[in-house]
């Protein structure tokens, strides 16, 4: 039992406290007036706009949207007490339809309250549970706090109007808990919105490695349930390199996948042309696919080498709404300039001073797409020799070549004496075409050849003129 005394010259007011109960004695002239007064604690839950509602209006998938609530507590008890939040009637749409989005998030206002101490104070959804606000001291004394809700339709996917029930539950260490019911409510609705994500800000094929043959774009949506929901692509600028020179087309095909609700209209490779085409429908509101390009490796290997840009358009429209997304497209043909030379080597095995004059032969491949000109050059490093060292004088090597696909020039069409030094063998044209030719190498017979088996190293080099 505690004792407070108040004194004034004309009375005395004796208080005695003891657990929720008061008895107050009042002395008046020597007279004493006792009486009980019962302790009291009050909860009021106080919205900034006024009512019993948390009411966030129309809202959108790009709505941020901010309602604070005041909790006060009123006690004239001294028993310790906290605050929770229940939400007593899942957020459900006028269909009755729960709503599963992650949209109405809630924490405690650190600072708001001036003794106890409060809980989730950190940023976290609302959700069908029970959750701690506010613990009081040892006391219990009176109190208020902050409570601030936020609507972010960032991953609003669904609409409608929207409505549920949170109570806020005040319980007292000893006596019976307090609730304070608020509605909470929203009418949403889903704006048209388009995203593309890229792997890079570009979409980007070359013709480098078998992995970046290919390429893909991801697309986003949200819409509205039951309302058309077209997606068109629209090949505004073909590919282009610096010189003003085009892709052909048939080079870059393209098809739709991962589509979860809608219907693809491209689900195999199909040639990206210049018309406009719908590659996508739904009435199923948010999804996304996947648009998957492809280079034709059959296509570009006579394309000349450098980087060609162009630009693709997205037109996306639902119920009078429209979205136009860009989207730049680089393609690398990268650079070739190779020499393959299939040769039987130049030797030549069991020679006798009559023996019949023999053949080798060689096939070089030029890949080239630089659309410059270019030479081939042979070198032989020395004449014929044999084990023993004796040597065939250059003048009994005869050699000569054919064109087998390409343009360009042969420099000896006819046989002659190589000469035992380095020679120009063929000439591209003037455009540096890719090409492929035979060079045919005669011994000839002598009796200045020794019996023996003879062998030269002869090297080939490909060089831009």
């Amino acid at each position: 039992m505690t004792l407070d005394v108040e004194c004034d010259k004309n009375y005395k007011l004796i208080i005695f406290k003891k657990m929720s109960k008061r008895l107050i004695l009042l002395v008046i002239g020597g007279i004493i007036y006792p009486f009980v007064a019962q302790a009291t604690i009050d909860l009021s839950v106080t919205s900034f706009q006024g009512g019993q509602s948390l009411n966030f209006g129309r809202v959108d998938s790009s709505s941020v949207v901010t309602i604070e609530l005041k909790i006060q507590i009123t006690s004239t008890d001294t028993t310790p007490y906290q605050v929770k939040q229940i939400l007593l009637e899942p957020i459900v749409s006028e269909k009755g339809t729960p709503l599963k989005d992650e949209v109405v998030f809630f924490y405690t206002i650190r600072g708001s309250n001036s003794r106890g101490s409060l809980y989730n104070t950190i940023l976290k959804p609302l959700s069908f549970r029970e959750d701690t606000l506010y613990v009081s001291d040892n006391t219990g004394n009176p109190d208020s706090f902050k409570v601030a809700y936020i609507f972010n339709g960032k991953k609003l996917t669904t609409q409608g109007y929207f409505f549920g029930r949170i109570g806020y539950v005040l319980e007292p260490k000893q006596g019976s808990p307090k609730t304070v019911i608020f509605n909470i409510e929203f009418d949403a609705r889903l704006k048209l919105e388009a995203k593309i994500y890229l792997p890079g800000n570009t979409l980007k094929l070359s013709t480098r490695t078998k992995d970046t043959l290919s390429s893909y774009l991801k697309v986003s949506l949200k819409s509205r349930v039951g309302k058309d929901l077209n997606v068109y692509q629209i090949l505004e600028a073909f590919p282009e390199n610096y010189k003003g020179m085009k892709l052909p087309e048939g080079i870059l095909k393209f098809y739709i996948s991962e589509s979860l609700k809608g219907k693809g209209e491209v689900l195999t490779p199909t040639i990206l042309g210049r018309k406009e085409l719908l590659i996508y429908r739904s009435r199923e509101g948010s999804d996304e696919f996947k648009v998957n390009f492809l280079l034709d490796e059959g296509e570009v290997k006579n394309l000349e080498a450098g980087i060609y840009r162009g630009r693709l358009i997205y037109r996306i429209n639902q119920d009078g709404e429209e979205k136009l997304i860009p989207v730049d497209l680089e393609i690398e043909i990268e650079k070739k300039f190779d020499i393959n030379v299939m040769t039987q080597g130049l030797s030549f095995y069991g020679l006798r001073p009559d023996f019949p004059p023999q053949e080798r032969e060689v096939i070089i491949r030029i890949d080239s797409n630089l659309r410059r000109p270019y030479q081939v050059s042979q070198r032989i490093t020395g004449p014929l020799t044999d084990e023993k060292g004796n040597t065939i004088p250059f003048k009994y090597l005869l050699m000569r070549g054919e064109l087998l696909e390409g343009k360009g020039e042969i420099l000896y069409p006819s046989f002659e004496a190589t000469g035992g030094k380095e020679d120009v063998i063929f000439l591209s044209d003037a455009n540096g075409e890719p090409a492929s030719f035979r060079i045919i190498y005669k011994l000839v017979p002598s009796l200045e050849i020794l019996a023996g088996n003879y062998s030269t190293t002869v090297t080939y080099s490909l060089s831009e003129r």
